[in-house]
């Protein structure tokens, strides 16, 4: 998993170079965009180093997110909601980015993701701090209006806090058209 902000950076470099490109007004141009609630379930690992031994833990998480019904240039905002099953909340509200394509006929998307929040540790591991910024990217099939997805993510402090140790989730989705 690429853990040093090379997402965040290629998503914000995508969406100015697409904004320009897709749009005639570019970033000031509102669309009208299909909603959707999306469902996830997955597995969370975090890998930590310490007297020369890394250590991971695994957990799963729910994750439930809505994509808004409008974009701004190429970005949809979108608002979160996720909890582990060690007790950890991650909630949180960031854009995503989606471009539809077909493979030999499959017609498929891929997208990412850039969303910060606020990290409630409860039973599940220290990230270090409450702030976290999650970047995930994802790749799925179309039906219609309903999408199925993998998405991989990151969750991280960005070195705001002393302590940095990073989480990665890896997850099934359900895009749900509303």
């Amino acid at each position: 998993m690429i853990e040093d902000g090379t997402v965040a950076i290629l998503f914000w470099l995508i969406a100015l170079g697409s904004a320009g490109l897709d749009r005639q007004d570019g970033w000031f141009e509102r669309d009208p965009a299909p909603g959707s609630v999306v469902v996830s379930g997955g597995q969370t690992s975090i890998r930590r180093s310490g007297r020369g031994e890394a250590r991971q833990t695994l957990s799963e998480e729910l994750r439930l997110q809505l994509y808004q019904d409008r974009t701004y240039g190429p970005l949809q905002p979108v608002a979160e909601v996720s909890v582990t099953a060690d007790g950890g909340t991650y909630l949180g509200a960031g854009f995503a980015m989606r471009r539809d394509f077909d493979l030999g006929g499959l017609p498929l998307f891929a997208g990412g993701e850039v969303v910060t929040g606020l990290w409630l540790q409860g039973g599940d591991v220290d990230l270090g701090g409450p702030i976290e910024f999650r970047t995930g990217l994802e790749l799925g099939v179309r039906f219609d209006e309903w999408r199925l997805s993998v998405m991989t993510d990151h969750r991280s402090n960005a070195g705001l806090y002393r302590e940095n140790p990073g989480l990665e989730s890896i997850s099934l989705r359900l895009h749900i058209p509303f």
